[in-house]
Protein backbone atom coordinates (compact mmCIF):
# COMPACT_ATOMS: atom_id res chain seq x y z
CA UNK A 1 0.00 0.00 0.00
CA UNK A 2 2.94 2.25 0.83
CA UNK A 3 6.09 3.00 -1.35
CA UNK A 4 9.36 4.56 0.16
CA UNK A 5 9.74 7.89 -1.58
CA UNK A 6 12.88 9.04 -0.06
CA UNK A 7 13.26 12.52 1.03
CA UNK A 8 11.12 15.21 -0.60
CA UNK A 9 12.16 18.98 -0.93
CA UNK A 10 10.35 20.70 1.78
CA UNK A 11 10.70 24.34 2.21
CA UNK A 12 9.82 26.11 5.78
CA UNK A 13 9.08 29.66 4.51
CA UNK A 14 6.03 31.04 4.29
CA UNK A 15 5.16 34.40 3.50
CA UNK A 16 2.00 36.76 3.15
CA UNK A 17 0.07 37.03 -0.13
CA UNK A 18 0.34 40.61 -1.29
CA UNK A 19 -1.68 42.32 -4.08
CA UNK A 20 0.35 42.60 -7.20
CA UNK A 21 -0.20 45.75 -9.49
CA UNK A 22 0.84 44.41 -12.52
CA UNK A 23 -2.03 41.68 -11.90
CA UNK A 24 -5.01 43.57 -13.11
CA UNK A 25 -8.38 43.20 -14.32
CA UNK A 26 -8.77 43.84 -18.50
CA UNK A 27 -12.64 43.86 -19.98
CA UNK A 28 -13.33 42.77 -23.01
CA UNK A 29 -13.58 45.84 -26.29
CA UNK A 30 -14.78 43.31 -29.28
CA UNK A 31 -13.85 46.30 -31.69
CA UNK A 32 -10.53 47.27 -29.75
CA UNK A 33 -9.54 44.01 -27.88
CA UNK A 34 -7.48 45.14 -24.52
CA UNK A 35 -3.82 44.20 -25.42
CA UNK A 36 -1.19 42.05 -23.00
CA UNK A 37 1.39 43.78 -22.79
CA UNK A 38 3.70 41.81 -20.00
CA UNK A 39 6.91 41.13 -18.98
CA UNK A 40 8.22 37.94 -18.21
CA UNK A 41 7.07 36.75 -14.48
CA UNK A 42 4.32 39.11 -14.89
CA UNK A 43 0.69 38.17 -15.41
CA UNK A 44 -3.16 39.46 -16.12
CA UNK A 45 -6.58 38.43 -15.66
CA UNK A 46 -9.18 39.14 -17.92
CA UNK A 47 -12.68 39.24 -17.30
CA UNK A 48 -14.67 39.03 -20.15
CA UNK A 49 -14.24 37.44 -23.44
CA UNK A 50 -10.89 38.32 -25.69
CA UNK A 51 -7.76 40.16 -25.63
CA UNK A 52 -4.71 41.07 -28.10
CA UNK A 53 -1.14 39.57 -28.14
CA UNK A 54 1.45 41.98 -29.40
CA UNK A 55 3.53 41.03 -32.44
CA UNK A 56 6.79 38.93 -30.86
CA UNK A 57 9.85 42.32 -31.92
CA UNK A 58 12.60 39.48 -31.52
CA UNK A 59 14.06 38.04 -34.81
CA UNK A 60 15.55 35.06 -32.77
CA UNK A 61 13.72 34.43 -29.75
CA UNK A 62 10.11 32.91 -28.88
CA UNK A 63 7.57 34.49 -26.57
CA UNK A 64 5.69 32.23 -24.41
CA UNK A 65 2.43 32.52 -22.31
CA UNK A 66 0.65 29.94 -20.03
CA UNK A 67 -2.96 30.99 -20.64
CA UNK A 68 -5.87 29.38 -18.18
CA UNK A 69 -9.33 29.63 -19.21
CA UNK A 70 -10.87 29.35 -15.61
CA UNK A 71 -13.57 29.39 -13.35
CA UNK A 72 -12.49 31.66 -10.73
CA UNK A 73 -15.91 30.28 -8.44
CA UNK A 74 -19.23 29.20 -8.34
CA UNK A 75 -20.94 27.05 -6.31
CA UNK A 76 -19.92 23.22 -6.03
CA UNK A 77 -20.34 21.32 -9.15
CA UNK A 78 -20.96 24.77 -11.12
CA UNK A 79 -19.94 24.25 -14.97
CA UNK A 80 -20.33 25.65 -18.06
CA UNK A 81 -19.14 25.19 -21.69
CA UNK A 82 -16.28 26.84 -23.44
CA UNK A 83 -14.43 27.66 -26.49
CA UNK A 84 -10.38 29.78 -26.29
CA UNK A 85 -9.40 30.44 -29.86
CA UNK A 86 -7.55 32.38 -32.03
CA UNK A 87 -9.97 35.75 -33.07
CA UNK A 88 -8.93 34.57 -37.35
CA UNK A 89 -11.03 30.79 -36.12
CA UNK A 90 -14.81 30.56 -36.43
CA UNK A 91 -14.93 27.63 -33.79
CA UNK A 92 -12.87 25.93 -31.48
CA UNK A 93 -12.03 22.63 -33.02
CA UNK A 94 -9.70 20.81 -31.57
CA UNK A 95 -10.89 19.50 -27.91
CA UNK A 96 -8.55 18.96 -24.79
CA UNK A 97 -6.95 15.80 -24.05
CA UNK A 98 -9.64 13.10 -22.81
CA UNK A 99 -10.32 12.45 -19.11
CA UNK A 100 -7.51 10.76 -17.35
CA UNK A 101 -8.46 7.01 -16.67
CA UNK A 102 -8.48 6.64 -13.22
CA UNK A 103 -5.48 4.33 -11.85
CA UNK A 104 -6.18 2.31 -8.35
CA UNK A 105 -7.61 3.83 -5.71
CA UNK A 106 -5.80 4.68 -2.14
CA UNK A 107 -6.63 1.60 0.30
CA UNK A 108 -10.03 3.14 0.86
CA UNK A 109 -10.87 2.73 -2.25
CA UNK A 110 -14.71 3.68 -4.33
CA UNK A 111 -16.88 1.79 -1.59
CA UNK A 112 -14.84 4.05 1.28
CA UNK A 113 -15.44 7.51 -0.91
CA UNK A 114 -19.08 6.35 -1.06
CA UNK A 115 -19.49 5.72 2.49
CA UNK A 116 -17.50 8.97 3.47
CA UNK A 117 -19.71 10.91 1.13
CA UNK A 118 -22.46 9.84 3.15
CA UNK A 119 -21.51 10.80 6.39
CA UNK A 120 -20.16 14.33 5.26
CA UNK A 121 -23.96 14.51 3.58
CA UNK A 122 -25.31 13.19 7.20
CA UNK A 123 -23.86 16.02 8.85
CA UNK A 124 -25.43 18.73 6.61
CA UNK A 125 -28.83 17.36 6.92
CA UNK A 126 -31.02 17.50 9.89
CA UNK A 127 -30.98 15.64 12.65
CA UNK A 128 -31.84 11.75 12.41
CA UNK A 129 -33.79 9.95 14.95
CA UNK A 130 -32.23 6.19 15.10
CA UNK A 131 -34.91 3.24 15.01
CA UNK A 132 -36.64 2.46 18.08
CA UNK A 133 -35.91 5.87 19.84
CA UNK A 134 -38.01 8.95 20.49
CA UNK A 135 -36.70 12.00 20.02
CA UNK A 136 -38.60 14.77 22.46
CA UNK A 137 -37.27 18.54 24.26
CA UNK A 138 -34.73 15.98 26.43
CA UNK A 139 -33.10 14.52 24.16
CA UNK A 140 -31.04 17.28 23.37
CA UNK A 141 -27.60 17.58 25.45
CA UNK A 142 -27.37 19.73 28.70
CA UNK A 143 -24.61 22.87 27.67
CA UNK A 144 -23.95 22.69 31.17
CA UNK A 145 -20.59 21.19 31.86
CA UNK A 146 -19.86 18.16 34.22
CA UNK A 147 -16.83 17.21 36.28
CA UNK A 148 -14.89 15.31 33.62
CA UNK A 149 -14.63 11.46 34.34
CA UNK A 150 -11.81 10.04 32.20
CA UNK A 151 -12.22 6.59 31.58
CA UNK A 152 -9.38 3.72 33.00
CA UNK A 153 -7.50 0.98 31.45
CA UNK A 154 -9.90 -2.49 31.60
CA UNK A 155 -13.11 -0.49 32.10
CA UNK A 156 -16.16 -1.35 30.03
CA UNK A 157 -18.71 1.01 27.84
CA UNK A 158 -21.79 -0.07 25.56
CA UNK A 159 -21.47 1.21 22.53
CA UNK A 160 -25.01 1.07 21.07
CA UNK A 161 -25.54 2.43 18.05
CA UNK A 162 -22.63 0.98 15.70
CA UNK A 163 -23.09 1.33 11.58
CA UNK A 164 -23.37 -2.26 10.98
CA UNK A 165 -23.98 -1.18 7.01
CA UNK A 166 -22.92 1.22 4.62
CA UNK A 167 -26.33 3.30 4.69
CA UNK A 168 -26.37 2.86 8.73
CA UNK A 169 -29.76 1.24 8.26
CA UNK A 170 -28.40 -1.27 10.49
CA UNK A 171 -27.10 -0.82 14.17
CA UNK A 172 -24.94 -3.38 16.25
CA UNK A 173 -24.56 -2.80 19.43
CA UNK A 174 -20.59 -3.18 20.85
CA UNK A 175 -19.74 -3.65 24.36
CA UNK A 176 -15.62 -2.70 24.36
CA UNK A 177 -13.03 -2.12 27.14
CA UNK A 178 -10.32 0.73 27.60
CA UNK A 179 -7.11 -1.45 26.12
CA UNK A 180 -4.67 1.85 25.87
CA UNK A 181 -4.68 5.32 26.88
CA UNK A 182 -2.23 7.98 26.11
CA UNK A 183 -3.22 11.84 27.33
CA UNK A 184 -6.06 12.86 25.35
CA UNK A 185 -7.13 9.60 23.28
CA UNK A 186 -8.25 6.08 24.78
CA UNK A 187 -8.71 3.12 22.80
CA UNK A 188 -11.46 0.84 23.18
CA UNK A 189 -11.76 -2.51 21.97
CA UNK A 190 -14.33 -4.41 20.81
CA UNK A 191 -14.72 -7.64 23.15
CA UNK A 192 -16.69 -10.11 21.04
CA UNK A 193 -14.23 -8.92 17.56
CA UNK A 194 -11.28 -7.43 18.82
CA UNK A 195 -8.54 -8.24 16.03
CA UNK A 196 -5.30 -9.16 16.07
CA UNK A 197 -3.64 -6.23 17.27
CA UNK A 198 -1.38 -7.14 20.67
CA UNK A 199 -1.73 -5.29 23.58
CA UNK A 200 2.35 -3.29 22.58
CA UNK A 201 0.57 -2.57 19.32
CA UNK A 202 -2.24 -0.78 21.10
CA UNK A 203 0.05 0.88 23.46
CA UNK A 204 1.93 1.86 20.65
CA UNK A 205 -1.02 3.36 18.76
CA UNK A 206 -2.48 5.32 21.68
CA UNK A 207 0.58 6.95 21.86
CA UNK A 208 0.70 8.14 18.37
CA UNK A 209 -2.89 9.01 18.65
CA UNK A 210 -1.95 11.46 21.02
CA UNK A 211 1.43 13.12 20.05
CA UNK A 212 0.71 12.77 15.85
CA UNK A 213 -3.17 12.71 15.64
CA UNK A 214 -4.74 14.47 18.64
CA UNK A 215 -2.01 17.22 19.47
CA UNK A 216 -1.35 18.21 15.26
CA UNK A 217 -5.70 18.23 14.69
CA UNK A 218 -6.46 20.35 17.93
CA UNK A 219 -3.39 22.92 17.69
CA UNK A 220 -4.49 24.00 14.07
CA UNK A 221 -8.04 23.40 13.93
CA UNK A 222 -9.40 23.65 17.56
CA UNK A 223 -11.03 21.84 20.21
CA UNK A 224 -13.83 18.64 19.93
CA UNK A 225 -16.56 19.10 23.04
CA UNK A 226 -16.33 16.92 24.93
CA UNK A 227 -19.83 15.95 25.40
CA UNK A 228 -19.53 13.01 27.28
CA UNK A 229 -16.93 14.89 29.83
CA UNK A 230 -14.32 11.99 30.00
CA UNK A 231 -11.41 13.72 28.57
CA UNK A 232 -10.62 11.99 25.78
CA UNK A 233 -11.33 11.20 21.98
CA UNK A 234 -12.35 7.74 21.51
CA UNK A 235 -10.72 5.18 18.83
CA UNK A 236 -12.81 2.35 18.88
CA UNK A 237 -11.65 -0.67 17.05
CA UNK A 238 -14.24 -3.48 16.40
CA UNK A 239 -14.66 -5.85 13.69
CA UNK A 240 -17.46 -4.34 12.60
CA UNK A 241 -16.00 -1.51 10.59
CA UNK A 242 -14.26 -4.65 8.39
CA UNK A 243 -17.50 -6.24 7.81
CA UNK A 244 -18.48 -2.83 6.29
CA UNK A 245 -16.32 -4.03 3.43
CA UNK A 246 -17.27 -7.40 2.24
CA UNK A 247 -14.81 -9.89 0.69
CA UNK A 248 -16.34 -10.27 -2.30
CA UNK A 249 -15.43 -6.71 -3.32
CA UNK A 250 -12.68 -5.42 -0.86
CA UNK A 251 -9.80 -6.17 -3.29
CA UNK A 252 -11.74 -4.35 -6.12
CA UNK A 253 -13.70 -1.14 -4.25
CA UNK A 254 -11.77 -0.96 -1.70
CA UNK A 255 -12.51 -1.01 1.98
CA UNK A 256 -13.94 1.65 5.24
CA UNK A 257 -10.77 1.97 7.57
CA UNK A 258 -12.20 4.06 9.82
CA UNK A 259 -15.09 6.96 10.24
CA UNK A 260 -16.30 9.79 12.26
CA UNK A 261 -20.28 9.87 12.63
CA UNK A 262 -21.63 13.30 13.49
CA UNK A 263 -24.97 11.86 15.22
CA UNK A 264 -22.63 11.19 18.10
CA UNK A 265 -22.43 14.55 18.18
CA UNK A 266 -25.61 15.93 16.73
CA UNK A 267 -26.27 18.04 20.23
CA UNK A 268 -30.36 17.15 19.13
CA UNK A 269 -29.91 13.95 18.90
CA UNK A 270 -26.44 12.94 20.22
CA UNK A 271 -27.78 11.01 23.91
CA UNK A 272 -29.72 8.69 21.30
CA UNK A 273 -26.55 7.83 19.59
CA UNK A 274 -23.13 7.43 21.50
CA UNK A 275 -23.12 10.88 22.83
CA UNK A 276 -19.27 11.16 22.74
CA UNK A 277 -16.22 11.97 20.49
CA UNK A 278 -15.95 9.24 18.80
CA UNK A 279 -13.33 7.91 15.78
CA UNK A 280 -14.62 4.33 14.85
CA UNK A 281 -11.82 1.90 13.27
CA UNK A 282 -11.06 -1.38 11.52
CA UNK A 283 -8.79 -4.06 12.97
CA UNK A 284 -6.24 -6.48 12.41
CA UNK A 285 -7.34 -9.61 10.64
CA UNK A 286 -4.87 -12.27 9.89
CA UNK A 287 -7.33 -15.64 9.70
CA UNK A 288 -8.19 -17.70 7.00
CA UNK A 289 -10.28 -17.09 6.15
CA UNK A 290 -10.78 -13.41 7.82
CA UNK A 291 -13.09 -13.96 10.48
CA UNK A 292 -15.29 -10.44 10.02
CA UNK A 293 -16.45 -10.94 6.25
CA UNK A 294 -14.19 -8.55 4.67
CA UNK A 295 -10.35 -8.86 3.58
CA UNK A 296 -7.42 -9.55 5.32
CA UNK A 297 -5.74 -6.61 7.12
CA UNK A 298 -2.09 -7.53 8.61
CA UNK A 299 -0.79 -6.19 11.60
CA UNK A 300 1.62 -4.15 10.67
CA UNK A 301 -0.81 -2.42 7.73
CA UNK A 302 -3.49 -1.72 10.39
CA UNK A 303 -0.57 -0.32 12.13
CA UNK A 304 0.21 2.23 9.20
CA UNK A 305 -3.47 2.71 8.12
CA UNK A 306 -5.12 3.89 11.49
CA UNK A 307 -3.08 7.35 12.12
CA UNK A 308 -3.37 9.16 9.08
CA UNK A 309 -7.48 7.59 8.90
CA UNK A 310 -8.10 9.36 12.13
CA UNK A 311 -5.69 12.69 11.53
CA UNK A 312 -8.20 12.86 8.17
CA UNK A 313 -11.44 11.94 10.38
CA UNK A 314 -10.83 14.03 13.92
CA UNK A 315 -10.39 16.97 11.43
CA UNK A 316 -14.28 16.82 10.03
CA UNK A 317 -15.31 15.56 13.68
CA UNK A 318 -13.74 19.59 14.87
CA UNK A 319 -14.94 20.96 12.07
CA UNK A 320 -18.43 19.59 12.79
CA UNK A 321 -17.99 20.58 16.27
CA UNK A 322 -17.07 24.23 15.54
CA UNK A 323 -19.45 24.93 12.61
CA UNK A 324 -22.30 23.08 13.82
CA UNK A 325 -22.88 22.39 17.28
CA UNK A 326 -20.97 25.47 18.66
CA UNK A 327 -22.10 27.87 15.98
CA UNK A 328 -25.78 26.19 15.70
CA UNK A 329 -28.02 26.39 13.50
CA UNK A 330 -24.55 27.22 11.66
CA UNK A 331 -24.15 24.50 8.20
CA UNK A 332 -21.26 22.18 8.07
CA UNK A 333 -18.77 23.27 5.97
CA UNK A 334 -19.02 22.58 2.43
CA UNK A 335 -17.91 19.09 1.42
CA UNK A 336 -15.09 19.96 -0.68
CA UNK A 337 -13.04 21.99 1.57
CA UNK A 338 -13.92 19.94 4.26
CA UNK A 339 -11.71 16.97 2.84
CA UNK A 340 -9.36 19.52 2.07
CA UNK A 341 -8.65 20.52 5.25
CA UNK A 342 -8.52 17.07 6.64
CA UNK A 343 -6.29 16.18 3.92
CA UNK A 344 -3.82 19.10 4.78
CA UNK A 345 -4.59 17.34 8.39
CA UNK A 346 -2.58 14.17 6.81
CA UNK A 347 -0.11 15.84 5.56
CA UNK A 348 0.93 17.99 8.81
CA UNK A 349 0.59 14.68 11.19
CA UNK A 350 3.39 13.37 8.06
CA UNK A 351 5.62 17.48 8.94
CA UNK A 352 5.62 16.02 12.48
CA UNK A 353 7.36 13.26 11.99
CA UNK A 354 9.70 14.27 9.64
CA UNK A 355 10.63 17.33 12.22
CA UNK A 356 11.93 14.28 14.24
CA UNK A 357 13.86 12.98 11.07
CA UNK A 358 11.65 9.98 10.48
CA UNK A 359 11.32 10.32 6.38
CA UNK A 360 9.63 6.85 5.95
CA UNK A 361 6.67 7.50 8.09
CA UNK A 362 6.62 11.24 6.55
CA UNK A 363 6.40 9.49 2.80
CA UNK A 364 3.89 7.29 4.13
CA UNK A 365 1.68 9.61 5.38
CA UNK A 366 1.64 12.06 2.51
CA UNK A 367 1.71 9.36 -0.29
CA UNK A 368 -2.53 9.41 -0.21
CA UNK A 369 -2.24 13.40 -0.66
CA UNK A 370 0.66 13.41 -3.47
CA UNK A 371 -1.56 10.55 -5.42
CA UNK A 372 -4.99 12.37 -5.55
CA UNK A 373 -2.66 15.79 -6.42
CA UNK A 374 -0.88 13.91 -9.50
CA UNK A 375 -4.04 12.69 -10.69
CA UNK A 376 -5.48 15.99 -10.04
CA UNK A 377 -2.40 17.85 -12.48
CA UNK A 378 -2.56 14.96 -15.44
CA UNK A 379 -5.89 16.70 -16.16
CA UNK A 380 -7.39 19.72 -14.41
CA UNK A 381 -9.89 20.45 -16.77
CA UNK A 382 -11.30 16.84 -16.20
CA UNK A 383 -11.52 18.03 -12.57
CA UNK A 384 -13.48 20.01 -9.80
CA UNK A 385 -11.59 22.30 -6.96
CA UNK A 386 -15.18 23.17 -5.81
CA UNK A 387 -16.26 19.52 -5.92
CA UNK A 388 -19.97 18.65 -5.25
CA UNK A 389 -19.09 15.84 -3.24
CA UNK A 390 -15.71 14.02 -2.10
CA UNK A 391 -16.21 11.22 -4.68
CA UNK A 392 -13.65 11.97 -6.78
CA UNK A 393 -10.01 11.65 -5.76
CA UNK A 394 -8.49 14.04 -8.50
CA UNK A 395 -10.57 16.51 -7.16
CA UNK A 396 -9.37 15.74 -3.73
CA UNK A 397 -6.12 16.33 -5.02
CA UNK A 398 -7.05 19.62 -6.12
CA UNK A 399 -8.65 20.98 -2.81
CA UNK A 400 -5.33 19.47 -0.86
CA UNK A 401 -3.10 21.64 -3.49
CA UNK A 402 -5.25 24.46 -2.92
CA UNK A 403 -5.87 24.17 1.16
CA UNK A 404 -1.75 23.96 0.79
CA UNK A 405 -1.20 26.80 -1.14
CA UNK A 406 -3.59 28.81 1.10
CA UNK A 407 -1.64 28.20 4.16
CA UNK A 408 1.97 28.99 2.51
CA UNK A 409 0.25 32.02 1.11
CA UNK A 410 -2.04 33.22 4.39
CA UNK A 411 0.02 31.47 7.23
CA UNK A 412 -0.79 28.55 8.68
CA UNK A 413 -2.62 30.03 11.28
CA UNK A 414 -5.92 30.18 8.61
CA UNK A 415 -6.44 26.54 9.11
CA UNK A 416 -8.34 27.47 12.92
CA UNK A 417 -10.15 30.63 11.19
CA UNK A 418 -11.33 28.36 8.29
CA UNK A 419 -12.65 26.04 11.16
CA UNK A 420 -14.00 27.98 13.94
CA UNK A 421 -16.55 30.20 12.44
CA UNK A 422 -20.35 29.89 10.56
CA UNK A 423 -18.84 31.00 6.94
CA UNK A 424 -18.57 27.91 4.97
CA UNK A 425 -16.82 27.79 1.11
CA UNK A 426 -15.49 30.60 -0.55
CA UNK A 427 -16.95 33.33 1.50
CA UNK A 428 -15.51 31.31 4.11
CA UNK A 429 -12.01 31.52 2.13
CA UNK A 430 -12.31 35.01 1.32
CA UNK A 431 -13.23 36.35 4.68
CA UNK A 432 -11.11 34.25 6.46
CA UNK A 433 -7.67 35.16 4.15
CA UNK A 434 -9.04 39.00 3.49
CA UNK A 435 -7.94 38.22 -0.48
CA UNK A 436 -11.06 37.57 -3.02
CA UNK A 437 -11.25 34.15 -3.86
CA UNK A 438 -10.71 34.50 -7.47
CA UNK A 439 -7.38 36.61 -6.81
CA UNK A 440 -6.40 33.33 -4.75
CA UNK A 441 -7.67 30.52 -6.84
CA UNK A 442 -6.39 32.54 -9.81
CA UNK A 443 -2.37 32.39 -7.96
CA UNK A 444 -3.23 28.94 -7.47
CA UNK A 445 -3.72 27.80 -10.85
CA UNK A 446 -0.72 29.70 -12.13
CA UNK A 447 1.55 28.46 -9.19
CA UNK A 448 0.65 24.31 -9.91
CA UNK A 449 2.93 24.84 -13.53
CA UNK A 450 4.85 28.10 -12.28
CA UNK A 451 5.82 27.38 -8.63
CA UNK A 452 9.04 25.82 -9.36
CA UNK A 453 9.32 25.97 -13.04
CA UNK A 454 12.76 24.93 -14.47
CA UNK A 455 12.66 27.84 -17.15
CA UNK A 456 15.95 30.35 -17.85
CA UNK A 457 14.79 33.76 -17.28
CA UNK A 458 12.06 32.94 -15.66
CA UNK A 459 11.63 33.49 -12.02
CA UNK A 460 7.87 33.01 -10.57
CA UNK A 461 6.36 35.95 -8.31
CA UNK A 462 6.13 35.26 -4.33
CA UNK A 463 2.46 34.76 -5.18
CA UNK A 464 2.70 32.16 -7.74
CA UNK A 465 4.64 29.44 -5.60
CA UNK A 466 4.02 26.81 -3.09
CA UNK A 467 6.56 27.61 -0.38
CA UNK A 468 6.40 24.08 1.46
CA UNK A 469 6.98 21.84 -1.66
CA UNK A 470 9.30 21.34 -4.72
CA UNK A 471 6.27 19.05 -6.73
CA UNK A 472 8.36 18.32 -9.57
CA UNK A 473 10.42 17.06 -7.31
CA UNK A 474 8.30 15.72 -5.29
CA UNK A 475 6.41 13.80 -8.19
CA UNK A 476 9.97 12.92 -9.56
CA UNK A 477 11.27 10.75 -6.60
CA UNK A 478 7.52 8.63 -6.97
CA UNK A 479 8.62 8.11 -10.74
CA UNK A 480 12.24 7.08 -9.82
CA UNK A 481 10.68 4.65 -7.40
CA UNK A 482 8.11 3.32 -9.35
CA UNK A 483 7.80 -0.22 -10.62
CA UNK A 484 3.42 -0.26 -11.32
CA UNK A 485 3.92 2.34 -14.20
CA UNK A 486 1.46 4.19 -11.63
CA UNK A 487 3.33 7.16 -12.76
CA UNK A 488 3.92 7.58 -16.37
CA UNK A 489 5.70 10.78 -16.14
CA UNK A 490 8.05 12.76 -13.75
CA UNK A 491 5.82 15.48 -13.54
CA UNK A 492 2.64 14.96 -14.89
CA UNK A 493 1.24 18.44 -15.60
CA UNK A 494 1.93 18.86 -19.50
CA UNK A 495 -0.37 21.30 -20.80
CA UNK A 496 -1.32 21.73 -24.40
CA UNK A 497 0.91 23.72 -26.14
CA UNK A 498 -0.20 25.95 -29.72
CA UNK A 499 0.90 28.97 -31.82
CA UNK A 500 -0.79 31.93 -30.74
CA UNK A 501 -2.94 32.06 -34.35
CA UNK A 502 -3.64 28.60 -34.01
CA UNK A 503 -5.55 28.37 -30.38
CA UNK A 504 -8.43 26.29 -30.71
CA UNK A 505 -9.83 24.63 -27.37
CA UNK A 506 -13.06 23.37 -26.21
CA UNK A 507 -14.13 21.68 -23.24
CA UNK A 508 -15.99 22.12 -19.84
CA UNK A 509 -14.89 24.90 -17.54
CA UNK A 510 -15.72 22.65 -13.86
CA UNK A 511 -15.76 25.25 -10.85
CA UNK A 512 -12.50 26.64 -9.84
CA UNK A 513 -10.17 24.37 -12.26
CA UNK A 514 -9.34 25.21 -16.20
CA UNK A 515 -7.90 24.30 -19.02
CA UNK A 516 -3.88 25.41 -20.04
CA UNK A 517 -2.24 26.14 -23.41
CA UNK A 518 1.06 27.24 -23.46
CA UNK A 519 0.66 29.64 -26.54
CA UNK A 520 3.78 30.00 -28.55
CA UNK A 521 4.72 32.95 -30.75
CA UNK A 522 7.69 32.57 -32.55
CA UNK A 523 10.60 35.07 -33.44
CA UNK A 524 9.06 38.15 -35.48
CA UNK A 525 5.33 36.34 -35.61
CA UNK A 526 2.61 39.18 -35.68
CA UNK A 527 0.12 40.39 -33.32
CA UNK A 528 -2.74 37.45 -32.75
CA UNK A 529 -6.03 37.91 -30.17
CA UNK A 530 -7.74 35.03 -28.54
CA UNK A 531 -11.63 34.84 -27.86
CA UNK A 532 -13.05 32.99 -24.73
CA UNK A 533 -16.96 32.44 -25.08
CA UNK A 534 -19.38 30.12 -24.53
CA UNK A 535 -20.26 27.89 -27.36
CA UNK A 536 -20.90 29.37 -30.40
CA UNK A 537 -19.26 32.16 -29.25
CA UNK A 538 -22.50 32.69 -26.69
CA UNK A 539 -21.54 34.77 -23.56
CA UNK A 540 -20.10 32.87 -20.70
CA UNK A 541 -22.37 32.26 -17.43
CA UNK A 542 -21.22 34.84 -14.74
CA UNK A 543 -22.09 31.81 -12.18
CA UNK A 544 -18.57 30.40 -12.95
CA UNK A 545 -16.42 33.56 -13.17
CA UNK A 546 -14.87 32.98 -15.86
CA UNK A 547 -11.51 34.72 -16.07
CA UNK A 548 -9.01 34.26 -18.67
CA UNK A 549 -5.33 33.94 -16.76
CA UNK A 550 -2.36 34.82 -18.88
CA UNK A 551 1.29 34.57 -17.63
CA UNK A 552 4.34 35.70 -19.81
CA UNK A 553 6.72 32.42 -18.96
CA UNK A 554 9.47 34.28 -21.82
Amino acid sequence: MFRKLGVLGVCAAIVACSGDPNQVILSCNAAQPPTVALGVGNYVSLDQTCATFPANASTTDSAEYLVVAQSAGGKPGAAAGYELRASSLLTASVVGPPMSAARTARPGGALAAQFDHYLRDLARSPAVVPPGERLDARAAVSAVQQVVTPPVVGGYRVFKHVCANLGCTTWDTVTAVVKAMSGHVAIYVDTLRPGDLSQADLDSLAQIFDQHVYAIDTATFGHEPDIDNNGVVIALLSGIINSLSPSATCFTSGYVAGFFFSPDLDIQVSSLYDNGEIMYGLVADTSTPPRYNSCNHPIASVKRLLPPTFLHELEHMISYTQHVRVRRPAPAEDIWLDEALANYAEELGARSYLAEGDTNAFNRYVLDNLNDAYEYLEAPQDHYLIAPDDQNLPSNGAGWLFVRYLMDQIGDTLARKLVNTALTGTSNISTQSAVPFETLVQGWALANWASDLPLPGFTPRPELRYKSWQFRQAFAALKARDTTGRYPVPFPFVPLVMAGAQVSVAGTLRAGSGQYVRVMQAPSAPTFTLVFTGPGSVPLPTTINPRLVVLRLR
